[in-house]
């Protein structure tokens, strides 16, 4: 019988190189894999430092959401739901009188409509000495309603009462607000 002959030395380098190669790529991915979970713990920490800005940026944003619904609720009292125009004119008509001035003119305009809320435009005359003027002026702006004014020219006459100073003319342009009933 031949003689057996043993795995031949180029068999046996190609048998350790495999194994070298095989042991290599397993501790390279070994190594991969742990820098991968090294990776994510650190993000998972920079996020946790996160946190706290992330929590007082919530209560911030809190704080101001809560200023903000307040500050709509009061705009509710003061931009009603219906425009109740005759109830805007009679409060004009009231205050006039009691700061001494005569109405010469309070003209409704058309209104004009927005997304939310419509305006409700007035162009106003009305006569009286200049202190009572100011204290009309002073009593629109006032109103528990938002009250916007445009144009105010104030002219004084050139002819005054004896004994009196001279009346001032006031053309005032103004407007009144309401919103849409389903806001």
């Amino acid at each position: 019988p031949p003689p057996r002959r043993g795995p031949s030395p180029i068999v046996l380098g190609l048998v350790v190189l495999a194994l070298v190669a095989a042991a290599v790529l397993f501790v390279r991915s070994r190594q991969n894999a742990a820098t991968i979970v090294q990776k994510d713990i650190s993000q998972a920490q920079e996020k946790m430092h996160q946190v706290p800005v992330l929590m007082a940026e919530q209560a911030q944003l809190q704080a101001r959401l809560q200023r903000q619904q307040e500050q709509i609720e009061q705009m509710k009292h003061v931009v009603p739901t219906d425009s109740r125009l005759s109830d805007v004119l009679h409060q004009v008509a009231s205050l006039a009188s009691q700061s001494g001035v005569t109405i010469t003119r309070l003209e409704p305009l058309q209104a004009v409509e927005f997304a939310s809320y419509a305006s409700h435009p007035f162009h106003l005359g009305c006569r009286g000495a200049f202190d009572d003027v100011a204290r009309f002026v002073k009593g629109l702006e006032s109103q528990p309603r938002l009250v916007a004014f445009g144009k105010v020219d104030l002219i004084r006459s050139t002819a005054g009462i004896e004994g009196s100073e001279r009346p001032i003319q006031a053309n005032i342009d103004f407007s009144v607000f309401s919103r849409h009933s389903k806001n």
